[in-house]
Parts: structure tokens; C-alpha cells; sequence
């Protein structure tokens, strides 16, 4: 399962909110201008096997759609 953090660079896959973390002292106009939109998720993939890391997002995804 993708651990929710600002840190990078970690063997784990890391899902990112970019809008309030990496970007948030940025404008939200300025944000929407660069394709940073409040819907944005970054997900950063570690070392999980494709398979688990697959299975994990279906069934995180549906419940945040």
C-alpha cells in the first residue's frame, strides 16, 4: 500500500497530494497554470512487486473517485 508523505526517495511507493504539499505556498492560479490542479496525485513507485502495487490501487482508487 503507498504510504502518504512529502519525503522522496524512499524504497516504498509514495502517493503525494502536490496542491497542499510540494506546491502549497504556490498561488492556486499560478498551480492551475502549470497543470497542478486540486486533483492532482502524485504517485511515486518504489520496489513493490507491479502485481501488489496494482492490486493496492484498485482498491484504493474507487474509493476516492
Amino acid at each position: 500500500m503507498p504510504v502518504f508523505t512529502v519525503i522522496l526517495g524512499a524504497v516504498e511507493s509514495i502517493l503525494s497530494y502536490p496542491a497542499t504539499m510540494s506546491y502549497a505556498a504556490m498561488p492556486k492560479e499560478e498551480r492551475e497554470k502549470r497543470g497542478i490542479t486540486d486533483g492532482l496525485l502524485r504517485l511515486s513507485v518504489g520496489l513493490e512487486h507491479v502485481d501488489d502495487l496494482f492490486a493496492d490501487l484498485q482498491k484504493v482508487l474507487p474509493a476516492i473517485s
